[in-house]
């Protein structure tokens, strides 16, 4: 399979290889991304064209696994906008774990009317059956958290493609000079998508929010984020989930929450699995490294902004 994981605007992968899985712990993972090419609209245009091209770019039913997160919904809400239909996938949790965040996704779906489908997992169950080490090995993972929902898409991985947000962070670092400098940066742990859905053959966009450079520059070049850029928040208060609930709100009318995935309710459970891990040699190829790229200079030198 071939597969498009952006609309060619960008490229992940190891030493300067796109798209390969790391052989070994020498190896640096970079992230390459290419300039706008046409004047950028603003994000919620730029996100419902997004889901208009990620429909014309391949035929099949759309998943969108959705938790009741503020990513995942953003997506859900690009896709209704765009008017392209798709099919919500919510992951239950056993006992109630996550019932903070999928109220937010059923009432989301009750309020637009969209039948969802809706698998259930023991948490407890599925770690101790082995699953999430089988899945951490074929997608590289540093984290176990996300092997319960990879776990639900392979099973479904012949019924549509699937979407899943990768979104990456926007953050404060200090040069050797002094001067600090905001950088979005696109961290290892998340390419673990895209190295899950090649490794298993599903077909999908791992990472919704990087489909085109314009979608991005769509973000940075937000007023919110410019005014985040010339100093007039305060990063302590302003940090990056503040700030995508605010960008989320201002464009797709989304109602801020805080995240509780229900790990939180299940005590050191995670804690004590992933440690577990990481003592496993094949974890060694499965790093979290940070690769970071200086949009603010791009931004800063566009020949197009938003309208």
């Amino acid at each position: 399979m071939t597969f498009q994981f952006t609309d060619g605007s960008f490229e992940l992968g190891y030493d300067g290889q796109p798209w390969g899985r790391r052989t070994s712990t020498d190896q640096r993972y970079y992230h390459l991304a290419k300039p706008v090419r046409r004047p950028v609209r603003p994000f919620r245009s730029e996100a419902i064209l997004a889901a208009q091209e990620i429909r014309a770019s391949r035929p099949g039913r759309i998943i969108i696994p959705y938790s009741g997160g503020a990513d995942s919904e953003g997506i859900c809400e690009a896709f209704r906008r765009a008017k392209v239909e798709f099919t919500p996938l919510v992951v239950v949790y056993e006992h109630e774990l996550n019932r903070h965040d999928v109220d937010y996704a059923f009432a989301w779906c009750r309020r637009h009317g969209y039948e969802p489908i809706v698998e259930h997992i023991d948490l407890d169950k599925f770690y101790a059956s082995g699953m999430a080490l089988e899945l951490a090995r074929m997608c590289q993972a540093w984290e176990l958290a996300y092997m319960p929902v990879l776990s639900v898409m392979l099973e479904y991985r012949s019924q549509g493609f699937f979407i899943g947000p990768g979104e990456a962070s926007i953050h404060r670092v200090l040069r050797e000079n002094g001067r600090s400098e905001w950088l979005y940066s696109e961290s290892e742990r998340h390419y673990c998508y895209n190295k899950f859905m090649a490794a298993a053959n599903i077909n999908g966009v791992p990472s919704f929010y990087q489909w085109s450079t314009e979608l991005v520059h769509s973000v940075l070049c937000d007023p919110l984020l410019e005014a985040l850029a010339s100093g007039l928040y305060a990063a302590r208060i302003w940090g990056s989930s503040i700030l995508k609930h605010s960008l989320y709100r201002k464009h797709l009318g989304l109602q801020p929450r805080i995240k509780f995935t229900g790990f939180e309710a299940s005590g050191s459970m995670l804690s004590l699995h992933n440690h577990a891990w990481r003592q496993d040699p094949a974890s060694m190829l499965c790093m979290n490294q940070s690769s970071d790229i200086e949009y603010w200079s791009q931004v800063d030198n566009a020949r197009w902004r938003p309208a």
